[in-house]
């Protein structure tokens, strides 16, 4: 339910732009200012998901039902972190508000309630590439602008 509050209080936020970021990430580039200017223009951004597909996230953790929709888990997979808003974009408020609607009526992996959320509008945020977050899946990758820490491999390979 981590990700269901974090959802909450972007839609709550008074800012502008409001931005969710999880306290193991770890900002290394100045690029990051580009986050506002993006989503000035999409309303909405999400980083790719490592796993890539809804399907194989789907199929981890203890926080699934492991239910599929029609899509059959093919979509892709976003992130949870960092999330940003323009909190004056309707239709992005509302897959956010969907989402939050979803995992108070069903809790699941927060990737799978988003996918279900984006699935419900027909409206795709910006998918951030992996140099939003990366994680251990992406180190190397080049080009970083946020580490996810939370992970061995990120920490050791970038000595963090």
């Amino acid at each position: 339910m981590n990700d269901y509050w974090k959802v909450e209080k972007l839609l709550a936020s008074e800012a502008d732009i409001a931005i969710s970021l999880d306290a193991d990430m770890k900002i290394v580039s100045e690029d990051i200012r580009v986050l506002l200017t993006l989503t000035k223009k999409f309303g909405l951004c999400l980083p790719a998901n490592p796993r890539k597909l809804v399907k194989i996230d789907t199929e981890i953790g203890s926080h699934s039902d492991k239910r599929l929709d029609e899509t059959l888990g093919l979509g892709y997979a976003f992130n949870m972190t960092p999330i940003a808003l323009d909190t004056h974009n309707s239709d992005a408020r509302e897959i956010l508000q969907d989402f939050c609607d979803i995992m108070i009526e069903n809790p699941v992996r927060g990737p799978l309630a988003m996918w279900r959320a984006v699935w419900k509008n027909g409206l795709f945020p910006c998918l951030l590439p992996p140099q939003w977050c990366v994680c251990a899946e992406d180190v190397g990758i080049g080009n970083e602008i946020i580490l996810h820490l939370g992970h061995t491999k990120v920490r050791d390979y970038y000595n963090c």
